[in-house]
Formats: structure tokens, C-alpha cells, sequence
């Protein structure tokens, strides 16, 4: 009998709508639970993938704000993300927000960070 848990299906990075690139900056979330602070390890034009030291429940929708930086100045982002999935590591709690109501300007900012995210530090 299979785990649904450990089987690759079920894994709520196979149900992304769009790729991802790894990314490594600090985030800050608010939210129902107050300030926190993560970071990030990857990113979509769609939605960001961050460690954060407390558990949010899914669906709830939180303030997002990270400044990576790139071609030698940070690009500043604030999205409002509801939560996707979060889900219990052995360096925190993986929690996926999914981006919600962007502006073209951010969309903008992702489009950049998410094509050339491959080339950036971590």
C-alpha cells in the first residue's frame, strides 16, 4: 500500500502553474499570525516558495514583501499571496504562497527575477 503522503503526486510542488528557479533572499510575511520573517528558496512568476519558522493554515492570504537583489541594484516586491500548502521540514515550515491581484509593474519585477534567477547568488 503506497503512502499518499511520500508518493510523488501528491507533492504540492507537482501542481504548480508555472516553473520556478531557485531563489535564496530573506522575506517578510504578514499575516493572521503577525510579522514574520523566512526565506525564500524558490520563485515564479506565479507565487514564492519560503521557510518560515511558524505554521500558517492554508488559504490564508498574507502580505509577501522580499528585495533580491540583481544587476546590481534590489528590486523591491510586495504581493499579497494566500497560502498554497505549508508543510513541516527539518529547517521550518515549506510554505508555497501564490501570488494574488499583481500589478503589471510586479509582474513586471517577477518576469526579470524569474529569468534570470539561475544566474543569481545564493
Amino acid at each position: 500500500m503506497s503512502d499518499i503522503t511520500t508518493s510523488a503526486s501528491a507533492r504540492p510542488e507537482d501542481k504548480r502553474a508555472s516553473p520556478r528557479r531557485p531563489l535564496r533572499c530573506r522575506v517578510k510575511v504578514i499575516g493572521p499570525k503577525g510579522t514574520l520573517n523566512g526565506e525564500s528558496f524558490d520563485l515564479s512568476t506565479g507565487g514564492i516558495g519560503v521557510t518560515l519558522e511558524t505554521q500558517l493554515a492554508l488559504g490564508d492570504v498574507c502580505t509577501v514583501m522580499f528585495a533580491p537583489y540583481r544587476d546590481g541594484s534590489v528590486k523591491s516586491v510586495t504581493v499579497s499571496g494566500k497560502v498554497a500548502y505549508c508543510m513541516l521540514s527539518t529547517s521550518g515550515f515549506r510554505t508555497g504562497f501564490q501570488f494574488q491581484n499583481v500589478a503589471a509593474s510586479t509582474t513586471t519585477i517577477l518576469n526579470s527575477l524569474v529569468t534570470s534567477a539561475s544566474s543569481m547568488p545564493t
